[in-house]
């Protein structure tokens, strides 16, 4: 038999169909993701991932205590927050991340410029 290009692309193409079908990725979960922030000082500066990866928020001068609620549905989910005292602000900053309703990851920092910060990794 004579293969023409067209018996080669419609094989390719099955082949190709085949591979894909076979593979299976890990399908997203949501979370909820609970992000905190405590302590002695009044203010902080924040910064959170809003996506359970890369993408981050900020917020400055930001009143302490302060809690974010997050519906985050990655594969596989990276969870940061960091609160760093202000200039004027000496005392203590707590920060907490929760997920699911279970506390996975705390810091505590203290003193003007201080950074409490947390990060986890769900497996």
């Amino acid at each position: 038999m004579k293969l023409t290009t067209k018996h080669v692309t419609v094989a390719v193409a099955g082949i190709l169909a085949v591979g894909i079908s076979g593979c299976s990725a890990a399908a997203a979960t949501e979370h909820t993701v609970v992000y905190k922030i405590s302590g002695t000082s009044k203010k902080a500066d924040l910064t959170y991932t809003t996506d359970g990866s890369t993408t981050t928020e900020q917020s400055t001068g930001t009143a302490v205590p302060w809690t974010k609620t997050l519906k985050i549905k990655t594969d596989l989910p990276v969870y940061q927050v960091s609160a760093q005292n202000s200039i004027d602000q000496k005392g203590t900053l707590t920060c907490v991340i929760e997920v699911d309703g279970k506390q996975v990851k705390t810091a505590t920092a203290k003193g003007e410029a201080a950074i409490a910060a947390c990060d986890y990794t769900q497996s």
